[in-house]
């Protein structure tokens, strides 16, 4: 019920200013004033109804139209009457929602009545004589509120011993190091930006489910709403979260892909004709992604460089690999924009939806991901690795718990291991070579770093570990044993001139 104590709210600002002064001046509550009040009204409130749908309604009637009623008004009814038909009507109305849980067989024995109106003795006792159960009501008259306070005071008794240990331990994954002001307000300001451009195709498609024209006529409320709250609580949080992975918005996939697919056709039959209208852009952008590879393959770079500002250089583009690559994507390209072109009024919104995305993806592959590539730290991470190994008989190396750096590693030229605990490290290999950012805690080798003790790369700390397996006492070298042997000859002489 949508306007359960909002309809006692309304009643009492409408057509209860004499309760209200009264109620000020004594210091209670004008809402126990108004329950004395409409004590006096017998039971069914002479006959008078009410339908408290000021707001529409929700469950178990989906009807947004839906309005409020006072039903059977007449001369004999007084202002009692009408504030216990409210409540009565109230009543009835969650009565509504008690036979949902009576067609599935959920049997109730008793029932807790929070919030403002929980407190109310009379109310209590109408939805105990409609349910037929005990209704219980909380000491507190704010239980959401004391919830949320109980909860943040478990969070907080829960990280006491964290916070007594947090200046005695190193974290190592939090990567905040370059967080600043400015650089975070910057993320924040973007973030609605890429977004879209990071949720493709889903963006195109997943603004559906939230039209709130469209929530109303939902099939499915209570998921819908569930999903909604999920998606929106987790935008908000890496919206504000410093230093965020667009990867951290893959999870948001799939509540989204449940949410289009369960207002996908609603969607369609009322704003279908206005979508296909708009699949114009569609083959618009894939004509210009078409002509943006072929500009790039074809055109030389001089020629662009007073048009737009490069950082990388284009030199990828004279391959003559990558130019038979780039004019296939051109005429795929084209051939998506035609497909788009002729099909927008016929085929399934999803199909064209789904074709310009993958124009996207093509042009990604063709243009950007080359593109990028040419960025030369990774290539210089590389060379450093290959300058600090030389000489070094490497075969592989041994990645530590360090996020990324797979791409960077990939200019090494050595196979790459990744390991969760250094006891992984082979036992049979004399000399290992690790890639850490702390001093390997691995007392059965002798490390060394192969790297400048300021090496960094994108402001962290990156070691080389050497890593050489410690012999055993009286092994290794034979002096030992070249030691005993002589003594070993000499005592029988010693034993012969006694």
């Amino acid at each position: 019920t949508l306007a359960a104590g909002l309809s006692l709210q309304w009643f009492r600002n409408q057509f209860c200013p004499a309760e209200r002064e009264a109620a000020a001046a004594l210091g209670v509550d004008p809402y126990e004033l108004m329950t004395a009040e409409a004590e006096k009204s017998p039971i069914g409130a002479n006959r008078l109804l009410y339908l408290p749908y000021l707001m529409g309604e929700r469950t178990p009637h989906l009807d947004p139209d839906a309005r409020g009623v006072f039903f059977g008004l007449s001369a004999i009814h007084t202002r009692k009457d009408m504030l216990r038909a409210v409540m009565e009507g109230v009543a009835y109305s969650l009565n509504d929602c008690m036979g949902v849980f009576r067609e599935m067989g959920v049997a109730i024995d008793d029932m807790m009545a929070c919030g403002g109106g929980g407190t109310s003795a009379l109310w209590r006792q109408m939805l105990a004589d409609l349910y037929g159960c005990d209704v219980k009501t909380l000491a507190s008259r704010e239980g959401p509120a004391l919830g949320v306070a109980l909860l943040a005071v478990c969070i907080l008794a829960w990280s006491i011993p964290y916070l007594k240990i947090m200046h005695h331990t190193q974290l190592l994954h939090i990567r905040f190091e370059d967080f600043t002001p400015g650089g975070w307000l910057q993320e924040v300001a973007l973030f609605p930006l890429m977004l879209p451009l990071r949720l493709l195709p889903w963006s195109l498609i997943a603004w559906i489910p939230f039209c709130v024209a469209l929530q109303a006529l939902d099939s499915t409320p209570i998921l819908s709403r569930y999903l909604r709250t999920l998606v929106f609580a987790s935008l908000a949080l890496l919206w504000l979260l410093p230093d965020g992975d667009p990867v951290e918005l893959l999870y948001l996939l799939g509540p989204l892909s449940i949410l289009v697919g369960i207002n996908y056709e609603l969607g369609m039959r009322r704003y279908g004709f206005k979508i296909r209208k708009a699949l114009i852009l569609c083959s618009a952008f894939a004509v210009v992604a078409a002509l943006s590879v072929g500009v790039v393959c074809f055109v030389p770079q001089e020629w662009l460089t007073p048009f737009l500002s490069l950082s990388n250089s284009l030199d990828f583009a004279a391959s003559a690999g990558y130019r038979g690559w780039a004019a296939v994507a051109v005429l795929v390209l084209l051939y998506i924009a035609w497909r788009l072109y002729r099909g927008r009024s016929a085929r399934p919104v999803w199909i064209m939806l789904l074709a310009t995305s993958a124009a996207a993806g093509i042009f990604c592959g063709a243009v950007l991901t080359p593109y990028r590539a040419q960025a030369d730290d990774k290539r210089e991470f590389g060379r450093s690795f290959r300058n600090a190994l030389r000489g070094e008989p490497a075969e592989k190396l041994y990645k530590g718990n360090i996020l990324d750096l797979y791409g960077e590693l990939c200019y090494v030229g050595l196979p790459v291991v990744k390991i969760q605990e250094l006891d992984e490290l082979p036992l049979n290999d004399r000399i290992v070579y690790l890639v850490d950012t702390e001093f390997p805690q691995y007392p059965e080798r002798s490390w060394r770093n192969l790297l400048p003790p300021d090496f960094r790369y994108r402001g962290h700390r990156i070691c080389i570990w050497k890593g050489v397996l410690r012999q055993p006492e009286g092994e290794g070298n034979g002096v030992g044993a070249t030691l005993s042997a002589p003594a070993a000859a000499a005592s029988p002489a010693a034993k012969a001139s006694n």
